[in-house]
């Protein structure tokens, strides 16, 4: 059987050829070939030698073929750089045009801003409070970055100082928060081609300058001499995962659950390292439990804030005697309360969730200025079954709160018993506070919903503890933060 063959021959003036030939045809040529090597050989061997020396003879033409080769490169050079500039031209004015003319998420906190900060001409400096924590004091740390965004939105700001030193109490929570709004200041400037300085000063403790400059505002204005060195910075272990609301809108991602899965992936990670640092490790059901619990909780910030953007992040500090692991989640649009609000009254969740409960509070005059409506509604929400998107009995949605409560409220358990510390969680939304620090408990009765009131009854009916649901009264979160908590034993850090 004949077949066709596809060959390259190199032949020895430098040329190649391809042709189609048959076996036989191909076996001549190559018998052909190995005959006349010899003569081959030293044939090629005079062309190249000819081959150098032709510059030499013709210079002017060498000259001439190598400028134009140069000036070749250079042309080729030039487009791409252009056609990169108009590739980013364009995505930059893709993105301001989602972004707008300002910050979307500033504009969000200036409204809600209940305090003026003194500007002297152009500059402002930004006193952080004594106490910066959104679990001790959110108030303090709301109010102090609502009214940043505020004087940020109404006047023109040339330089910032922020001023640390007077910080003794902080958490990961309110550095998170203050980070996103120097991000937005800073986007908003690069959008509108304005400058703006920023300088300050570090807390007196050493350990709270080094959370600043790993993963406050100073990795996040990229100030590169003020990163930590390799060897504070290896004893730190962070983690963050994002989703901006213009970047989501631009369809930069278009997979949002990949988005969600590989974020929940990594926080489990982070969780696992530290608890390693105490030789523990999530089981594989636990880890599977809590990054189902995750996604169902970012699932619901997107699905019911009205705006696609959150955070999740981690901190622990190994260098400190009692290291604490720190884990914040937090989204930005309606809070809890808003969301429950805006269902019309003749929704299921309004009629079988909501109202009932309201009705009774109103019934027993139970509202007060510590206990207002938005506080019962924000409380509601966290118990099973309660969802916004519920429109039946047969309906199950509304468990991602419930689930991530009951999986902390094991974590505790455990911790407690085994002497290795409490943990605490608090969530944020609206105006106001849930603290979780193990005296309440959720659990059901007979297979119903799990219900946690914080109350003796455990009965929502009656108003909660204020120590764990409390008002706050002078500032407003445009969004919901989760926080946790836990201590890591000094004794088995590595």
């Amino acid at each position: 059987m004949t077949f066709l063959l596809k060959t390259t021959l190199r032949r020895h003036d430098g040329f190649r050829a391809s042709m189609n030939m048959s076996g036989k045809c191909k076996q001549k040529i190559c018998d052909t070939s190995a005959h006349h090597g010899n003569a081959n050989v030293s044939s090629s061997r005079g062309k190249q030698k000819k081959m150098k020396h032709w510059a030499k003879k013709d210079t002017r033409r060498f000259l001439s073929e190598k400028r134009l080769l140069k000036a070749k490169k250079k042309r080729l050079r030039r487009m791409r750089v252009h056609w990169a500039g108009v590739r980013a031209g364009e995505y930059k004015r893709r993105r301001a045009a989602i972004f707008g003319t300002s910050s979307v998420i500033a504009g969000m906190l200036s409204r809600h801003a209940t305090a003026d900060l003194k500007l002297e001409q152009t500059s402002l400096r930004l006193q952080i409070p004594q106490s910066f924590s959104m679990l001790h004091s959110p108030e303090e740390a709301i109010s102090l970055i609502t009214a940043f965004a505020k004087v940020h939105r109404d006047k023109s700001i040339s330089d910032v100082f922020v001023d640390f030193s007077k910080m003794v109490n902080h958490d990961l929570g309110a550095h998170a928060l203050l980070c996103k709004l120097v991000e937005e200041i800073a986007l908003q400037a690069e959008f509108q081609g304005a400058l703006v300085g920023w300088k300050g000063n570090y807390p007196k403790d050493p350990a709270k300058t080094r959370l600043i400059r790993s993963m406050g505002i100073i990795r996040k204005l990229g100030i590169v001499s003020q990163y930590l060195p390799f060897a504070d910075a290896s004893k730190i272990h962070l983690f963050e995962r994002r989703c901006r609301h213009e970047i989501r809108a631009m369809n930069v991602r278009a997979d949002a659950k990949t988005d969600q899965s590989n974020a929940t992936e990594r926080f489990a990670n982070h969780v696992n390292n530290c608890l390693a640092k105490e030789g523990l490790t999530l089981t594989s059901t636990a880890r599977s439990q809590l990054c189902s619990y995750v996604a169902e909780i970012i699932d619901n910030a997107e699905n019911h804030a009205g705006m696609v953007d959150w955070t999740i992040q981690g901190y622990i500090d190994t260098a400190l005697e009692r290291p604490e692991c720190e884990i914040v989640i937090f989204n930005f649009g309606k809070s809890i309360a808003e969301t429950l609000e805006e269902l019309p009254e003749q929704s299921y969740t309004r009629t079988t969730q909501v109202n009932p409960y309201l009705d009774m509070h109103v019934k027993r005059a139970l509202f007060s200025q510590s206990w207002r409506r938005c506080d019962l509604m924000t409380l509601i929400a966290l118990q099973g079954y309660v969802s916004s998107k519920n429109t039946s009995d047969d309906m199950d949605r509304g468990q991602g709160m419930a689930d991530l409560i009951e999986f902390f409220q094991g974590m505790n358990k455990e911790r407690h018993l085994e002497g290795r510390g409490s943990a605490t969680m608090y969530i944020v939304s609206g105006s106001t506070k849930v603290v979780f620090d193990g005296r309440y408990e959720i659990s059901s009765d007979d297979d119903g919903p799990r219900v946690i009131a914080f109350n003796d009854e455990n009965d929502l009916n009656f108003a909660p503890d204020p120590k764990s649901v409390m008002p706050l009264k002078k500032a407003f979160f445009p969004g919901t933060m989760i926080g946790i908590k836990f201590p890591v034993q000094p004794s088995d850090m590595q």
